[in-house]
């Protein structure tokens, strides 16, 4: 079953949650101008410090659901053990669409909701801009 891997641990194999969506954002350029009073346009330094456009943080966002309903128990004791897994860790990200590359960030579970046909997780990743593959390249 397709899923994402935080840190050592699978969203699938080891919890059995199935993957509903996910948001995998393109990270903003930091962009620096500035006005200059009585020219046109504005002078664009972004890259004035480094010679290259530098880039904010991405964000990734992952929606679950149990493959099976569980009892309300069951359920706490999963929530329970995702938090203790990931919640608040910094982890390498991998995703099952995408697996040579590596996203490095910390984690957080967004919402969790407990019905009585489903229960379903979001996970949210703040992570840095640039995704790494094993041999410590990086791309967008």
């Amino acid at each position: 079953m397709k899923g994402v891997k935080f840190g050592s641990y699978h969203s699938w194999d080891d919890w059995k949650l199935v993957l509903q969506a996910q948001d995998v954002s393109i990270p903003a350029p930091k962009t620096n101008t500035i006005d200059i009073p009585g020219a046109n346009g504005s002078l664009d330094l972004t890259e004035a410090l480094t010679g290259s456009v530098v880039y904010e943080d991405r964000e990734l966002s992952f929606s679950f659901q149990t493959a099976e309903a569980l009892t309300q128990k069951g359920w706490a004791d999963m929530i329970s053990e995702i938090a203790t897994a990931i919640h608040g860790q910094r982890l390498g990200i991998v995703l099952d669409d995408d697996p040579e590359w590596t996203y490095n960030g910390r984690c957080t579970i967004d919402s969790f909701t407990n019905t009585s046909a489903s229960q379903s997780i979001t996970i949210l990743c703040k992570c840095n801009p640039l995704k790494t593959d094993a041999s410590g390249n990086t791309s967008l």
